[in-house]
């Protein structure tokens, strides 16, 4: 199986393209909107872009349309398979933990922007694990380092418990999203 990491853009190229085209957003921030948007109950798909190019499309170049529309569709991809693959993009390691806290801090907040975007899901049409799933992602977007933390093996554990987590609860609300379409 390969890793669905491998098929990710690249970080850095993507924050690159981003940067030139105004947009302020972190890579990561953009695929949590990006995400939010296919998990979403309405149609986002006119949504999604203003949302990364905060200074509006035609500063946007043709190479970042393309990165953000390949990432798109590999997402609905990962989403839809059966392997269970969805991975947020977030920072590697060379980031170091505040980058790869930060990024996944980004991630949410995009992911609850996108989700916004496409109109949230009326609570009373989801289970009670993804309402739960929801509101611990407003409180992992707002996710901080512990102040003069020395235990950086268990941070770095820590985080990696709440990106799994992350993994699991996307995948579970796409299925429950994708479930209730099909029976409207």
């Amino acid at each position: 199986m390969t890793d669905p990491a491998s098929r990710l853009p690249d970080y850095d190229l993507l924050a690159t393209l981003l940067r030139e085209s105004g947009a302020e957003m972190s890579p990561a921030e953009a695929h949590g909107v990006l995400t939010g948007a296919l998990c979403a109950p309405g149609d986002a798909e006119p949504a999604w872009r203003p949302l990364i190019l905060e200074s509006g499309e035609e500063a946007a170049s043709a190479a970042l349309f393309e990165q953000l529309e390949e990432l798109k569709a590999l997402t609905r991809a990962l989403l839809e398979g059966s392997e269970f693959d969805f991975e947020p993009l977030l920072p590697g390691e060379e980031a170091g933990l505040s980058g790869q806290l930060a990024g996944f801090t980004d991630w949410c907040r995009g992911f609850l922007l996108g989700l916004a975007a496409g109109g949230l899901p009326d609570p009373r049409a989801l289970s009670a694990e993804v309402t739960e799933f929801l509101q611990d992602v407003v409180q992992m977007s707002e996710a901080e380092l512990e102040a003069g933390g020395t235990d950086a093996e268990g941070e770095e554990r820590a985080l990696a418990e709440l990106v799994e987590y992350l993994r699991a609860g996307v995948q579970i609300l796409y299925e429950e999203r994708q479930a209730g379409r099909a029976l409207h």
